[in-house]
């Protein structure tokens, strides 16, 4: 994890009046933004920014949400509540 550190390339951005913001062509393009896309920014304090792409989940994580969500002598409320605590932990990358 180190040496990944030093091999990280510096790249200077513009943040306009605005707060806008364009990020480097090869980065957006190597995480799947060439198109644009939702991002989570988590805020470091004086470390700086995390800026990571949000993944929409894949296939068997979504089956898996829904598998978890089926009805067990539970109340429909509480299937969607199941649901909703999945998808968040999927998106957050848990």
């Amino acid at each position: 994890m180190v040496r990944e550190f030093y091999r990280m390339k510096a790249t200077t951005m513009t943040l306009s009046e605005r707060r806008q913001s364009v990020f480097p062509q090869d980065w957006c393009e190597r995480v799947g933004l060439a198109r644009g896309g939702p991002v989570n920014v988590f805020d470091l304090g004086e470390a700086g920014l995390l800026i990571r792409p949000v993944r929409p989940p894949s296939a068997e994580e979504l089956e898996s949400a829904l598998a978890a969500a089926l009805p067990k002598r539970s109340k429909s409320s509480q299937a969607e509540r199941i649901v909703a605590e999945v998808m968040k932990t999927v998106r957050e990358g848990r």
